[in-house]
């Protein structure tokens, strides 16, 4: 007898198996995910699509895509795509206890690159085991005949993204790591660069609607918008490169061959290429947090702080200054964040902290700017 375990999470109860994988350190990316969602099924039934289709991949137990259904009341199908035939009955079991009907949903045993569905969706998730790279392809295929579509992407090799395995990093996503500071923001941008490239050869340019990165992974939600000129202005976003100054711990874009890559430091590291455009769609991110504060899952308070920082950074220029990592540069005794960022505004410049860590700033000055507004702040 196979053994089970209920689980409540959000606003759905679901049963996990041996057979099936469940990490609850997770949630919190569910969580954010479905805000996500939910922002994203506003979009498309205020298009008046009415009805939205969507693929779960790698679904396991069916927990994010029961969640994304039931929290976001939609309308349509929902597709429930894993390798393993003996999760079969237990997603099926689990959609049905959560309301979902049974001409809503189906459940297909089925390798993520082998599937194809004839009609496509509007809504494609990918959360496998390590890299997303393989599969982006196939997902792409989904959404032929769509005008508009969603892909939302979950990276967990951040080693590799990072820089850790930098050789790694080449080979799964062609492209050259940053191991520094700003090394997981600069994962976020391989991974949506490398998505846009994939984008562009099925002629669909992307917009990324909201990014985050936490515990051991990094999460992407794009939207994709079919048409020739849309691609090319993708394509180009996903050709910069980030240059890391390393004496005074800067990170910035630049283009191939540009004026400002020649001109580079003879001691910079070179990233890329990369995602040079935004992370985030600040309005986007603003109709999460209102979603948050109407649904106030467990632990909805830390999702809208973490919301609200994001919201405060989606402006502000790429990249951004550690200050321990100026401090120790510097060999200077430590201040306050707080006293930086006035002394910065105070300058005229623009700040903020950043989710990506809390001892960084990011902000519109410069080096030698954030020197003189740290030793302001004595």
């Amino acid at each position: 007898m196979v053994k089970s375990q209920e689980v409540m999470e959000g606003a759905v109860k679901t049963k996990v198996t041996e057979h099936s994988f469940y990490n609850p350190h997770m949630q919190f990316n569910r969580d954010v995910s479905s805000l996500a969602f939910g922002a994203i099924a506003k979009e498309i039934m205020g298009r008046n699509i009415g009805k939205i289709s969507v693929l779960d991949g790698f679904c396991s137990s069916g927990i994010r895509g029961i969640r994304y259904w039931k929290e976001n009341a939609c309308d349509g199908k929902i597709v429930f795509l894993d390798a393993n035939k003996n999760l079969k009955p237990l997603i099926a079991a689990n959609a049905k206890t959560n309301g979902i009907k049974k001409a809503q949903f189906e459940v297909a045993i089925q390798d993520f690159n082998v599937y194809y569905n004839k009609e496509g969706h509007d809504f494609v998730e990918i959360d496998p085991f390590g890299t997303p790279a393989p599969f982006i392809y196939n997902a792409l295929n989904q959404f032929r005949y769509k005008k508009r579509a969603y892909l939302s992407l979950t990276a967990t090799d951040t080693a590799v993204l990072c820089g850790a395995r930098h050789d790694a990093c080449i080979k799964n996503y062609n492209s050259v790591p940053l191991n520094n500071d700003c090394c997981h923001e600069n994962a976020i941008r391989i991974l949506i660069g490398f998505a846009a490239r994939i984008a562009c050869q099925h002629n669909f340019g992307v917009t990324p609607l909201f990014s985050f990165s936490k515990r051991h992974y990094v999460k992407t939600m794009v939207r994709l918008d079919f048409g020739a000129d849309n691609a090319l202005e993708s394509a180009k976003a996903a050709s910069m490169l980030a240059i890391y100054t390393p004496g005074t711990l800067e990170t910035s874009l630049a283009m191939p061959f540009s004026k400002a890559f020649r001109q580079r430091n003879e001691k910079a590291i070179v990233s890329g290429p990369v995602w040079g455009g935004q992370i985030w769609d600040a309005s986007f991110v603003e109709g999460m947090i209102k979603l948050n504060t109407e649904r106030k899952y467990k632990g909805y308070e830390e999702a809208g702080t973490f919301l609200e920082t994001i919201s405060k950074e989606a402006s502000l220029p790429p990249y951004y200054f550690d200050t321990h990592s100026i401090f120790h540069n510097e060999k200077i005794q430590s201040v306050a964040l707080g006293g930086i960022m006035e002394n910065l505004a105070k300058a005229g410049f623009k700040a903020s902290r950043t989710h990506f860590t809390p001892t960084a700033i990011r902000t519109d000055a410069s080096y030698s700017d954030m020197l003189s507004a740290i030793e302001k702040s004595r």
